[in-house]
């Protein structure tokens, strides 16, 4: 029990650190609207994954669980990088998808941002869990005013009394994600797929053929142009004969 408790802590951190991170991505954004350039964009999210990084190992700090396992380093760095690496695929599999939306989409999503670079992604997620190892074995590589506040002002939302159901409830449903993607990932892995292919997601349009959808419904152009002439004939006899 005490495991499960510390799993949704990690979870109720995760959805908080990303509520307040909204915010400030919003706001960053409108001050700096006249700037469009995938640097900023990709510099956001390094110092986004930095700061989620060094919120959660501060946050697993401050948490008090009274349990000897919990408070083991090993335990802890281990359910730790684990949940945060399944719940970090999880993001990446849905900024994939939603990418590959917006390119099926094209201009109807146009004011969309959907800047996607799935090897950035990839090397985002494994520095991730390189730091937060590393991180939690060495506090001081993350020890910080900012990060002290992310997990203050996450401490501060948890413990108020309305907002904090509300993360609560948005926390479980990360958690049984995060655990449910990794079921699926391991059983896919003991089945002989590849990490990459495990960790796929489906994308929803994948068996959606446009073009051929048409020609089931129309036929081809071939056989739309003849019915078409065949039907231009018809009328020119028809009107011969009236005249």
């Amino acid at each position: 029990m005490k495991i499960l408790q510390f799993l949704f802590l990690l979870g109720v951190c995760f959805t908080i650190f990303e509520f307040i991170w909204g915010l400030f991505k919003f706001a960053f954004n409108f001050i700096t609207s006249s700037i469009k350039s995938p640097v900023k964009t990709n510099a956001l999210r390094i110092v986004k994954y930095i700061l989620f990084v060094g919120t959660t190992i501060q946050f697993i700090k401050t948490i008090n669980i009274d349990s000897q396992y919990i408070h083991s380093s090993a335990i802890s760095i281990s359910i730790g990088a684990i949940l945060m690496t399944l719940y970090l695929i999880g993001k990446f599999q849905n900024r994939a998808a939603f990418a590959q939306i917006k390119s099926m989409a094209g201009q109807m999503m146009k004011g969309f941002s959907t800047s996607f670079d799935s090897k950035l992604e990839v090397a985002l997620i494994l520095g991730a869990i390189v730091f937060f190892v590393l991180g939690s074995l060495n506090p001081s590589l993350i020890e910080n005013g900012i990060t002290t506040w992310f997990s203050d002002a996450i401490i501060n939302i948890y413990d108020t009394p309305f907002f904090g159901f509300i993360f609560m409830v948005i926390a479980v449903f990360v958690l049984y994600n995060a655990i449910s993607r990794g079921s699926s990932i391991l059983g896919k892995l003991l089945t002989g797929q590849s990490f990459k292919e495990a960790t796929a997601k489906a994308s929803p349009f994948q068996n959606f053929n446009f073009q051929g959808n048409l020609q089931k419904r129309f036929g081809n152009e071939e056989t739309i142009e003849a019915e078409f002439t065949e039907y231009e004939e018809v009328v020119e006899e028809e009107t011969e004969s009236n005249n």
